[in-house]
C-alpha cells in the first residue's frame, strides 16, 4: 500500500483507527473479503484510493 509506505499508516489498527472502524472490521478488505459498502469507502478514501484500483467485477461466470 503506498499509503503505508510513505507513512500514512503504521498498521491496520492506525487505518482502523483514522477510518471509525475496528481493526476486526478493516481486516477483511485487505484479505478480499466483503466489508459493507461504507467501510470500503471509507477505507478507500483513507488511502486516496477509488474503487477502480482495486476493485474488479464479476464475471458473467461468477455470476451464474
Amino acid at each position: 500500500m503506498d499509503c503505508q509506505v510513505r507513512g500514512d499508516f503504521e498498521s491496520m489498527e492506525q487505518l482502523a483507527d483514522a477510518v471509525g472502524v475496528s481493526r476486526s472490521t478493516a481486516s477483511p478488505f485487505f484479505s478480499g473479503r466483503p466489508t459493507s459498502l461504507s467501510v470500503t469507502k471509507r477505507i478507500l478514501d483513507a488511502l486516496g484510493l477509488k474503487f477502480e484500483d482495486v476493485l474488479t467485477p464479476e464475471s458473467e461466470d461468477d455470476a451464474a
